[in-house]
Parts: C-alpha cells; sequence; structure tokens
C-alpha cells in the first residue's frame, strides 16, 4: 500500500470520528415491588421555542422513591418526547423512563 493510500485511509477514519452522531440514551428499566407514590401536580412552564417540556416523574434511586423535577429537553427534529410513567404488573412496578421517540 502506498503512502498517498495510507494517509487516505486514516484521513477517512479521522473524519469518521469526528463526525458528531447523536444517539439515544439506553433505556434502563427500573423494576421494584413498592408502588410509586401520587404524581407531583407541576405547571408546565409556558412553550418554549426550541425546546419540550419534559414533567416531573418519581424515579428510584438508593432504594427510594425520589422526584425528578420536570425539565425542557431541547427538540429533536423528527421525534417527539414520550413522559416518563410507572406500569405496574403482578405486583412489580416498572418505571419506563422519558425518552424521544422517532414521528
Amino acid at each position: 500500500m502506498r503512502y498517498s493510500e495510507i494517509f487516505g485511509v486514516l484521513a477517512i477514519a479521522a473524519l469518521a470520528t469526528a463526525i458528531p452522531v447523536r444517539g439515544h440514551a439506553a433505556n434502563v428499566s427500573v423494576d421494584v415491588n413498592v408502588r410509586p407514590p401520587p404524581v407531583v401536580e407541576e405547571t408546565a412552564p409556558p412553550p418554549r421555542e426550541g425546546y419540550t417540556w419534559a414533567h416531573g416523574y418519581w424515579d428510584y434511586d438508593n432504594n427510594k422513591h425520589e422526584w425528578r423535577k420536570g425539565h425542557w429537553e431541547k427538540n429533536h427534529p423528527g421525534e417527539h418526547w414520550r413522559n416518563g410513567e410507572w406500569h405496574e404488573h403482578e405486583g412489580h412496578w416498572t418505571l419506563e423512563r422519558g425518552r424521544w421517540d422517532r414521528d
């Protein structure tokens, strides 16, 4: 392989690693046998251009439920925000955290 070919391959590899790729966070679920407390009523602020309001939710951390306040999420073109929620099945509660879904 010539030096110019090696340089070309290395340049392409360097560019490929420099291109930002928007990935999605792993959806780690929480499964507990403790019902979450009632949802805390929050008043959503007025709309903010380019952002979506993510409602607060009960997380489960350090062996207890902890309230996470609502916050702004920067919009993702072609996607919509799905708020987190708890689901009960046979005495177990599973948290589905908020996330972006494709339209």
